[in-house]
């Protein structure tokens, strides 16, 4: 990614069972963001740690963790 995003944009969030093993019992909510109108992700966080800044912090390490990999070319 050349250039990083300066905002993300809320599409849609739910509140669903946690399918982490270890969270059994719990919530996760899931997040769908957009970056511009091609873009479209979704990230999860527990409920019991969502806010605002949480949010926000979970999006800038998705983003970043996806620029790692955009672009990059596998030999087969």
């Amino acid at each position: 990614m050349a250039t990083p995003p300066r905002e993300f944009e809320v599409i849609d969030i739910r509140r669903l069972p946690s399918t982490d093993p270890k969270r059994l019992g719990k919530r996760d909510v899931l997040v769908v963001y957009a970056l511009d109108p091609y873009r479209r992700y979704v990230v999860t966080i527990p409920e019991e740690d969502f806010s605002e800044d949480k949010l926000r912090e979970v999006v800038r390490a998705d983003i970043e963790e996806r620029g790692r990999w955009l672009n990059k070319k596998f030999p087969l």
